[in-house]
């Protein structure tokens, strides 16, 4: 639980860079990213929430708990004074593939460099267990292969086994791209 714990705090540092930014600049691409972060920070809250019912016994009360933190609508309020109505919780709406910021950034001095803070915090996490100073070694050696191939096969020997596929799939294109 711990883990998951840690895992959702870093999911709201990231949010908080990432609003700050939106909030700086409406048109910012980072707008996906952020609703990316936070179906991931969601993923990470129910699996906690998965957690802490197999440790305790349910009660009358747990369901209203689950229940508060749900994506879902809830029902509109009475209209204000000015007529509008106010909705509580938003839902979140599925939109397509979502893009890193690697995608619209030309070769970098580094991959460091190529990566947005966003996915810089969901590598380290996801792909290399939360040790930022192994996923700083890792992308130097990467930085030194000689080809996208190389480094790939690099990767694929000092990840996490269990790491999430998605992820995976998205550091593989970052270290395409900057090859290419």
């Amino acid at each position: 639980m711990q883990t998951l714990l840690t895992d959702i705090e870093l999911d709201i540092k990231e949010l908080k860079y990432l609003i700050d930014t939106i909030e700086r600049d409406p048109q910012s691409p980072l707008k996906d990213v952020a609703r990316r972060s936070i179906r991931q920070m969601h993923a990470h809250l129910d699996a906690l929430a998965q957690q802490l019912d197999a440790q305790t016994p349910v009660t009358s009360e747990e369901p209203a708990v689950q229940h508060a933190f749900s994506m879902q609508p809830a029902e509109p309020v009475e209209p204000t004074v000015s007529g509008e109505v106010v909705v509580p919780v938003i839902p979140i709406v599925e939109s397509g593939p979502t893009v890193i910021l690697a995608d619209r950034i030309k070769r970098a001095g580094s991959l460091r460099k190529a990566m947005s803070l966003n996915d810089t915090f969901r590598f380290a996490r996801e792909l290399f267990g939360g040790d930022s100073d192994k996923m700083n070694e890792t992308l130097l050696h990467l930085e030194g292969c000689s080809s996208a191939d190389e480094a790939i096969r690099y990767v694929s020997f000092t990840v996490d086994d269990q790491c999430d596929e998605e992820t995976l799939a998205d550091f593989t294109e970052l270290i395409r791209k900057f090859y290419n």
